[in-house]
């Protein structure tokens, strides 16, 4: 097993199970915050820069998942998967922009339309599913964590696909971190 810096407890396998797992809890925040302020009506959630947070929490944990999934295609490259995770990989990253791109405009309030923003978060959303499904497929040919696992990630992302591509708003987060939770738990198992 490879380590890292000389310690055996800090492995690729354990830091890309860390990353994911960091990134699903920062998004997770997001959402509590959002659920709490948008249909709670919390009076704690209309504060100054509750919103930054939130938004902000929500940005941090895509960026985090984006790097603890690179690590995971890593893994996946090592196991023997010749390309599907690659390609995951790039259609994640170009997600991660993008998804970045829209909650940085919400952030700022810049004055991009609205048209524009719900174009680049909808095409976020596809990258994701896709991304992730494919990852799912990788998993399913190389065998590093079980099995069920990668037909999940193929099922999950491919219905989420189907029904949120034509939905008013596609944008709902907790789509995006079931993967990462699940592989973040399964990698750092001993």
């Amino acid at each position: 097993m490879t380590n890292l810096f000389g310690q055996a407890w800090l492995t690729a396998r354990s830091l890309t199970g860390g990353l994911l797992l960091a990134g699903f809890a920062l998004v997770l925040v997001g959402i509590l915050q959002f659920t709490a302020r948008v249909f709670l009506r919390a009076p704690f959630a209309v504060g100054p820069g509750y919103f930054q947070w939130q938004r902000g929490l929500i940005l941090a944990g895509f960026v985090t998942l984006a790097l603890g999934l690179a690590g995971l295609n890593a893994l996946l490259r090592q196991a023997g998967d010749p390309l599907l995770s690659d390609v995951a990989q790039t259609a994640l990253v170009i997600a991660t922009v993008l998804f970045v791109g829209v909650e940085v405009t919400w952030l700022t309030q810049a004055a991009l339309p609205t048209a524009l923003t719900g174009a680049l978060l909808r095409l976020a959303v596809v990258l994701a599913f896709v991304a992730q499904a494919a990852f799912g497929a990788a998993l399913l040919q190389t065998g590093l964590l079980p099995r069920w696992l990668g037909w999940f990630a193929i099922v999950w992302n491919l219905v989420g696909l189907a029904v949120l591509a034509g939905a008013g708003d596609p944008y709902y987060p907790f789509m995006h971190i079931m993967l990462p939770l699940l592989a973040g738990l399964l990698l750092l198992r001993r």
